[in-house]
């Protein structure tokens, strides 16, 4: 077998030689392409140190936006953590991985729990919004009822917008004794809830006043009556019923007579006017 002379060698070793170094240059522009992908992706030109800026009019010139490079490193550390995480597992003793899964199992279920009963309560929530609505409609009516009251004062019939006293609209002849035994049997109105309504309809300075408004009324609510105090004076009133919401009183106040009508009657939590009946 024929040695190779030193000629043969030299050849092969320049050949060898400008093959790495192709192989250097090919490197080397791969790696350049690379940092320019980089830089054009974190918001710079990959031949200048300035920031690039997109041309007016061109949005295939704009760089990529910052926050698509931020979102690959963080899956890419999701991915890392899960990894190790799934390493260290596979490394533990079985009994180990079986109490592990157990809490996260537990904790996933805990989770799913909250977030029924976060629903539940924003329902719940939803379905409470016309009543507390409704309230404060009422603490609207009542307001008004408290500045009125002062001056107990009625619209006169045929005379749109003229407020004259109660007890001048009515005729006379009712009496107190008449108006009692209207009213609800002793310990009827103690046994309705707080949170029931009644309607009040604001009478006058004296119980006669209030009876001058059942005058040829028939009503088939139990009747109760109140006194409020307005402007230093006393205020006789009327309530009448016992509703389980909001709602429901207010759809019988539309049906109410209109001599009560004309009296502006509002709804009224029982709660809230419970010491005022006599």
């Amino acid at each position: 077998m024929a040695t190779r002379s030193a000629a043969d060698e030299i050849a092969a070793l320049h050949a060898e030689n400008e093959r790495l170094h192709q192989r250097f240059v090919d490197a080397r522009g791969h790696v350049e392409h690379m940092a320019q992908q980089v830089a054009v992706m974190n918001g710079y030109s990959a031949t200048a140190d300035a920031p690039m800026r997109p041309t007016r009019g061109g949005a295939g010139n704009r760089p990529a936006p910052r926050v698509a490079h931020r979102g690959f490193i963080a899956l890419l550390l999701l991915v890392l953590i899960g990894s190790v995480a799934s390493a260290w597992l596979a490394l533990q003793p079985i009994d180990t991985r079986v109490e592990l899964l157990r809490q996260l199992r537990t904790l996933t279920q805990e989770w799913r729990l909250g977030a029924v009963d976060l629903g539940r309560t924003l329902r719940s929530e939803v379905a409470l919004l016309p009543e507390r609505v409704g309230r404060l409609a009422h603490g609207v009516e009542s307001l008004w009822t408290s500045v009125v009251a002062g001056q107990v004062q009625k619209v006169a019939a045929g005379a749109p917008g003229q407020l004259l006293p109660a007890s001048t609209l009515e005729p006379a002849g009712a009496t107190g004794g008449v108006l009692r035994d209207r009213l609800a049997p002793d310990g009827w109105w103690a046994l309705q809830g707080d949170d029931r309504y009644t309607i009040h309809v604001v009478g006058g300075r004296k119980e006669p006043d209030v009876a001058r408004l059942l005058t040829g009324v028939a009503l088939d609510e139990p009747l109760g009556l109140l006194k409020t105090r307005g402007g230093g004076e006393a205020i006789y009133g009327l309530v009448v019923g016992s509703f389980a919401s909001h709602v429901e009183a207010r759809a019988y106040l539309a049906t109410l007579p209109p001599a009560l009508q004309r009296q502006r009657p509002s709804v009224r939590r029982i709660g809230d006017i419970r010491d005022l009946l006599l």
